[in-house]
């Protein structure tokens, strides 16, 4: 479990040294443009990531060492096939939205999608959380480092971002697949642009899932600077705070998602995911008490001033991370498990038509606030439609199994 727990550190810490030098050094603008380019990519990362961070841990888990080295190739392959045309895509458009440092945010923004292309997935899968820390979280943390080293004795912001994110996000890939097929006897994979095809669409609904969900989860920075570019600094810093929040606590369901999938009986399958999910739900109560009262005082040293968050939307943001600690436990474990991947594509469908028009709506009226409770509503919808389709399947398959004992 101490894997699982220093897994997201590295990407909490890393930011935590870089932004700091950032905004001392090129103030509130820099960090503006850094937001939207990583708003952009990391929504483009949903297409480009085609799901497999969704089904792809389970789907490793039972799987042989050959055979799941196999799955690791087609997972890259078929994500390389999205990636040069996204890449174009999120640049052009990190360049058109950012009203200072264009190009560093569009190079930003390539990073962001590039990240997609890790291999953490695979080694959480492989419950070998040490692994996904040396070859995608260390190369992370050094280059940020770096960067920010640089920074601080007058390198340009974009040495931060070829450095410190884009740099990173090559090397990762690259030692993940050399880690996986190390004891194979015939470690080379060869797959037809056919089959690579076949599996972008096989990831159909998982792909489907991440896509609309990152209307509301990577987008909302993007979304705000269209309709109230004032409130960018700000609210990006609370987002900020609260993904970083939300990627340490990412420990606990990553840590669950091999010991789920490897239970090879259903109902001490289930029995795990009802524990998931009682323990993602108290862990998501004490960390928006953490972060409600924290986050203030976090943000004004983060962003050396130039960013400091209102308690009121600290507490907005709590409410958030209290629903999606929730929902990374119905969603990703418990629908998962249950083989209804589909139930959490139409989550994410129903939160970006709720979520966008209210953040867009609710920013404009009420500045960083009304951004925050865009994303509440939205991740309140997403929680709601995966608590019924887990109810709906398991009364299903209770009957189901009744029926088939008295038969």
């Amino acid at each position: 479990m101490v894997g699982y727990l220093a897994l997201p550190f590295t990407g909490l810490l890393s930011p935590l040294i870089a932004l700091p030098a950032v905004t001392f050094k090129y103030g509130a603008a820099a960090w503006a443009a850094i937001a939207i380019g990583q708003s952009i990519g990391m929504a483009a990362s949903a297409i480009g990531e085609l799901g497999w961070g969704l089904n792809g841990p389970q789907r490793v888990a039972r799987a042989a060492a050959g055979n799941s080295y196999q799955i690791l190739v087609l997972s890259i392959q078929s994500k390389l096939v999205v990636f040069a045309p996204l890449a174009v895509i999120v640049a052009v458009s990190a360049y058109t939205l950012s009203p200072e440092y264009r190009s560093e945010s569009a190079v930003i923004a390539i990073a962001s999608l590039a990240a997609g292309l890790n291999a953490v997935w695979f080694y959480l899968g492989k419950s070998r959380p040490w692994v996904a820390i040396v070859t995608d979280g260390l190369p992370r943390m050094i280059g940020v480092l770096v960067a920010a080293g640089l920074l601080l004795v007058g390198a340009p912001l974009m040495v931060y971002a070829l450095v410190g994110l884009l740099l990173p996000c090559v090397v990762g890939p690259v030692l993940g697949l050399l880690v996986a097929r190390t004891g194979l006897t015939r470690p080379r994979v060869q797959h037809r642009p056919r089959q690579v095809i076949s599996a972008i669409f096989a990831q159909s609904s998982a792909f489907t899932a991440r896509l609309v969900s990152a209307l509301y989860i990577a987008l909302p920075v993007t979304l705000v600077s269209i309709v109230s570019p004032a409130s960018v600094a700000v609210f990006a810093a609370g987002e900020r705070l609260m993904r970083l929040g939300l990627g340490a606590m990412a420990s606990v369901p990553n840590g669950m998602q091999g010991w789920v999938g490897s239970e090879p009986d259903r109902m001490r399958r289930w029995s795990r995911v009802r524990s998931a999910i009682f323990l993602n739900v108290l862990l998501g109560m004490v960390a928006a008490a953490c972060f409600g009262f924290l986050a203030p005082v976090a943000s004004s040293l983060m962003f050396s001033g130039s960013a400091t968050i209102p308690s009121e939307l600290a507490w907005v943001l709590a409410l958030v991370i209290v629903i999606v600690s929730t929902s990374r436990a119905t969603g990703n474990l418990a629908l998962v498990a249950l083989s209804r991947v589909r139930i959490i594509m139409w989550s994410a469908i129903a939160g970006a038509i709720v979520g966008v028009p209210s953040i867009l709506v609710f920013s404009h009226l009420l500045g960083p606030i009304g951004g925050a409770i865009g994303e509440l509503s939205a991740e309140l919808v997403v929680l709601t439609v995966q608590i019924v389709g887990v109810v709906s399947t398991r009364r299903r398959q209770m009957l189901l199994h009744g029926r088939l004992g008295s038969a």
